[in-house]
C-alpha cells in the first residue's frame, strides 16, 4: 500500500517498460535472497522492500493501461486483466506451496530464473522499453 501511494506521488510519467523490467530484476534478487536466507526479521523486511516497489509499479502499469486502451474497451481490458490475476494468484500459491514443501530453495530459484529472464526480455525490446 506505501508503494501505491509514494507512486501516486510521483509527479512525472516514468517508463513503464523500465519500471516492469525494475521490478522483475529487484524481484529476482529478492527471491534469490530469500531462497538462501534464514534470518526471519531480514526475510520480512526482504518481502516488505518487494510488496513496496510491487506496489510502486502497479500505479503507473494501471495507467499505462487506461491512457493507451481505447476507451470504449477498457473497462473489459481492465476486467480481463484482473481475471488473470485473481485466477493465478491461488494456482501459483498451491503451486508454490506443493513446491515448497519438496524443494524450498529450487523454487525461490526458479522463480527468481524466470524473472529475470523477464527483466532481460523487457530491457532487449526497445518499444518496450521506451513505454511511457
Amino acid at each position: 500500500m506505501l508503494g501505491a501511494l509514494a507512486g501516486g506521488l510521483v509527479g512525472k510519467q516514468l517508463r513503464v517498460g523500465l519500471l516492469v523490467a525494475g521490478l522483475a530484476a529487484w524481484l529476482a534478487v529478492g527471491m534469490t535472497v530469500l531462497g538462501i536466507m534464514h534470518d526471519v526479521v531480514a526475510a520480512v523486511a526482504i518481502v516488505v522492500a518487494m510488496g513496496f516497489a510491487i506496489g510502486f509499479q502497479s500505479v503507473f502499469g494501471i495507467s499505462w493501461i487506461q491512457r493507451n486502451v481505447h476507451g470504449s474497451v477498457l473497462s473489459r481490458v481492465i476486467s480481463i486483466d484482473m481475471l488473470f490475476g485473481y485466477m493465478a494468484a491461488p494456482v501459483s500459491l498451491v503451486l508454490c506451496g506443493a513446491l515448497a514443501q519438496a524443494r524450498l530453495e529450487e523454487m525461490f530459484g526458479g522463480i527468481a530464473l524466470i524473472l529475470a529472464i523477464t527483466a532481460l526480455g523487457v530491457l532487449s525490446s526497445k518499444p518496450v522499453r521506451e513505454m511511457k
